[in-house]
This record gives C-alpha cells, structure tokens and sequence, in this order.
C-alpha cells in the first residue's frame, strides 16, 4: 500500500455522506435538517481518500488507530461515486 500512496498519480481528499433510508429521511424533515447527517459524522469521522495509480484506484479510509486500503475492482469517477450505504465526493481540491 505504501509504495502506491508514494507513487500515485493523484490523490483526491473525500467527503462522506451516508445513503439515509426513507425513514431518516423523515426524521431528519420532522427534527431539524441535519441531524441525521450529524449523528452519522458522531459515528464515523474518519478521513477518507481517493488514490489513484498508473493502472489502479484505492479508497484509503484514515482513523486515529488505523490507516486502510482497498483496492477497488472498478474505476469509479472521482467526482462522485457510492460504495455500499456511503456517497463519496471529491473535495475541491487535490493533494498530489
């Protein structure tokens, strides 16, 4: 993993938002706007990127104890992409 993070070609910061199901969806519209979003940050702050290589992508998902990689199986569009229940999108800016 490292010698691709030293060696990418670009590497893209990400913004996380989880997929809300129709009953969040409701509770957020009946609470107050945001509230869903928020308690999803509480869970889940980590800092998450897009690397890409020569001839490969990884999302490297960054926590205080850990740093992890996956390989991903299809090129996903750094603009915009889902992966299970999370949305990624690209931050305005590029760190490599």
């Amino acid at each position: 993993m490292l010698y691709e993070i030293q060696n990418a070609e670009a590497i893209y910061p990400l913004i996380r938002i989880k997929k809300r199901s129709v009953w969040e969806s409701i509770v957020d519209l009946i609470t107050q706007p945001g509230v869903v979003h928020m308690l999803d940050y509480l869970q889940d702050s980590d800092a998450y990127y897009l690397v890409e290589t020569e001839h490969k992508q990884l999302l490297v998902r960054v926590s205080k104890e850990f740093i992890m990689s996956s390989i991903l199986t299809t090129h996903v569009d750094p603009k915009r992409f889902v992966i299970g229940t999370a949305i990624f999108k690209k931050a305005t800016y590029r760190l490599i």
